[in-house]
């Protein structure tokens, strides 16, 4: 058998709003609620009353924070004044990187190899600078020396 329906009472719709404010998921909400996401995504859609609770629930939200916000700013909290202009008024601070070379010059590229060139190469580089007398190793696949 079954479970029973879920009916979303106006408790239910109340309590929607409130954690839509506090920045909780759907999902979560609806797991708080007593039902599971998907049932909660189908009623929403059959219940306006939901979507109104999520959608007032955030933007009260936002108010009352962006008001919190405003009254910090213009009291002169910096952090407050800040988080304001990067956020609200869409001002910041621009940073350029420059990135070059060995002592200001130009960066310096090299054609891309083979991986297994590049590897015998270099193998062959370490070992003559501890063994000058080294050999380079043989390519396993043509045969040849590095």
């Amino acid at each position: 058998m079954g479970r029973l329906p879920i009916e979303v009472t106006d408790d239910h719709i109340l309590q929607i709003g409130k954690l839509a404010g506090y920045g909780m998921t759907e999902a979560s909400i609806a797991w708080v609620i007593g039902m599971c996401p998907k049932t909660f995504s189908t009623k929403k859609k059959d219940d306006e009353r939901i979507a109104t609770a999520l959608e007032k629930g955030k933007s009260d939200a936002e108010t009352l924070i962006g008001e919190a916000l405003y009254q910090k700013a213009i009291k002169g909290d910096l952090g407050a004044i800040v988080w304001w202009e990067k956020t609200r008024a869409n001002r910041y601070e621009r940073s350029r990187q420059e990135h070059t070379g060995r002592d200001g010059g130009p960066i310096e590229t090299k054609d891309a190899q083979d991986p297994i060139d590049y590897l015998t190469g270099e193998l062959t580089r370490l070992a003559s600078a501890r063994h000058p007398k080294a050999t380079a190793p043989k390519n396993s696949r043509n045969g040849s020396s590095g």
